[in-house]
């Protein structure tokens, strides 16, 4: 995808009509619409196709020209809008500080000293301290013909430069944080989250004042979090995302303009409670978080996919399997899906156990090959998700009657990830796998007791005794061949139990 391509996956409908109505009155921009429509149909078509419904016939000097002079208007469009889209952080006090440095070019000191004032209020109220940085080293640099005392404003300056420095070393621990978590989990061995968070909590003091700060608890919250995902350990997570979030909301923190600090804070509880099977908390952050959706369409930007994702999960383990389906079919027609490449993999593989657990299982095993091979996903979704992906693969083909090809892609799974599985969080799998193996072998093995006492056996002597649910799923599968029961309905009442 290029760069105008990704621009218009960010388009609304509104944007699509807003753009057509500015340049649909003047015939030079008849070529340019036209190839706009088609672009917005995200078709996937070459370029030289694209020239030819362009121009009824392959005239690519002619298409580029074009195609040019679109993008063009398009990063025009965006700039007209932005400010005024803007409804984040930053939005308000940035259109103030646009005209306060207009004002200052054009040396006019009432006007200069009004609007920095306005951003002053406005950045300070929401705790804006980067915006504020920028508007009292404004003050600073102008005091002179501005007449300001200098003295309290520079004393102000530096009060917060301390603040917004503490700030910024929470987002670089953040960002090492978060970079560790992905090396985590390309090599498949976990962080020492213990160490992580202790390092963090030995930095950055929480104190009354920094509880109420939604963007600094919100980055906080983030390093627990990544630092104990890499270990699974979700139970760990909760209390204190938990907490935090509740004495925001006791404070009344989330303002208006930290609806989308807010947003991703209740994305975040709800995803944790929906890994500790707290489906019915999760359905409820689900509904306040279509709230804010209905309050402010922007706060959901960059997390889209993730929120459908996260209400198609909990839907689905809820027992409302059909509508999880519908709601990830629905989003892969969309353009939403396509925001993000590594969220669009995880909606299709999500799929793909969707339609498994209905017993739809060729239309599992279609999802399944959309996905890129294995050796392509290596470098951006790490050998833990290519696992669960293999395991998926593996009883999908069970289920078709694909006997030797479940066999060899076992095979392939021992061989491929004998090292991740040789991680404490892996333990299971490899017993998984042998169960398998001899299920693939014998169907009717599931009839024999001592089946079920020898798998009983290995999950006693698990040495972790925490439940993950993509292990309790894997598991409920096994056992639902030895009690002959629907898979899903078992996995339901496994899971809400």
């Amino acid at each position: 995808m290029e760069l105008i391509e990704q621009h218009l996956v960010t388009f609304s409908p509104k944007d699509f009509t807003d753009f057509k109505k500015q340049h649909e009155s003047t015939s030079q921009s008849k070529l340019e619409l036209r190839l706009f429509e088609l672009l917005a149909e995200q078709s996937g078509e070459s370029h030289e196709q694209l020239s030819s419904r362009l121009y009824g016939a392959p005239n690519l000097g002619g298409y580029y020209n074009v195609r040019k002079r679109l993008y063009k208007k398009i990063i025009q469009y965006i700039r007209s809008i932005e400010v005024i889209e803007d409804t984040t952080f930053n939005g308000l006090v940035l259109e103030y500080l646009i005209l306060a440095n207009r004002m200052i070019r054009y040396k006019n000191a009432a006007a200069t000293l009004y609007y920095l004032k306005l951003a002053e209020k406005k950045a300070r109220s929401n705790g804006q301290l980067a915006m504020l940085d920028q508007i009292l080293f404004l003050m600073v640099k102008h005091a002179d013909w501005l007449k300001l005392p200098l003295s309290p404003i520079l004393e102000k300056w530096e009060k917060n430069a301390k603040a917004l420095a503490t700030f910024r070393k929470l987002e670089i621990t953040l960002s090492r944080v978060r970079i560790a978590l992905d090396e985590s989990k390309l090599s498949g061995i976990p962080m020492d989250a213990d160490k992580v968070i202790a390092d963090v909590f030995a930095q950055f003091k929480i104190t009354a004042k920094v509880e109420t700060n939604p963007l600094f608890m919100l980055r906080l919250a983030s390093i627990v979090r990544s630092a104990y995902i890499s270990v699974k350990d979700y139970k760990r997570i909760e209390p204190f995302i938990e907490k935090s979030y509740n004495c925001l909301k006791k404070a009344g923190a989330f303002t208006e303009f930290h609806r989308h600090c807010e947003f991703e804070f209740t994305l975040m509880l709800a995803h944790t409670y929906y890994r500790n099977f707290k489906f019915k908390e999760a359905q409820a952050l689900i509904g306040q978080m279509e709230i804010l959706m209905q309050q402010d369409k922007s706060v959901a930007v960059g997390h889209l996919q993730r929120f459908i994702s996260l209400r198609a999960g909990i839907a689905s383990y809820s027992g409302d399997n059909i509508s999880a389906i519908i709601q990830i079919e629905k989003a892969l027609k969309g353009k939403v899906a396509r925001l993000d490449p590594s969220e669009h993999q995880n909606m299709v593989l999500n799929l793909a156990v969707y339609y498994f657990n209905a017993k739809q299982f060729k239309e599992s095993n279609n999802m399944l090959y959309q996905l890129p091979g294995d050796e392509e996903l290596q470098s951006s979704k790490g050998g833990e998700w290519i696992l669960k992906k293999n395991l998926i693969e593996m009883i999908v083909q069970y289920e078709l009657g694909n006997k030797d090809i479940a066999l060899s892609t076992l095979r392939r799974i021992k061989k491929v990830h004998a090292r991740l599985m040789k991680q404490p969080l892996h333990y299971l799998t490899p017993a998984f796998l042998k169960f398998t193996a001899k299920l693939i072998a014998d169907r009717h093995i599931v009839n024999n007791p001592s089946f079920l006492s020898e798998i009983q056996a290995v999950l006693k002597s698990a040495p972790d005794k925490r439940e993950d649910i993509q292990a309790v799923s894997f598991l409920s599968w096994l056992k639902s061949k030895i009690l002959h029961r629907d898979y899903h309905e078992l996995l339901v009442e496994r899971v809400n139990r």
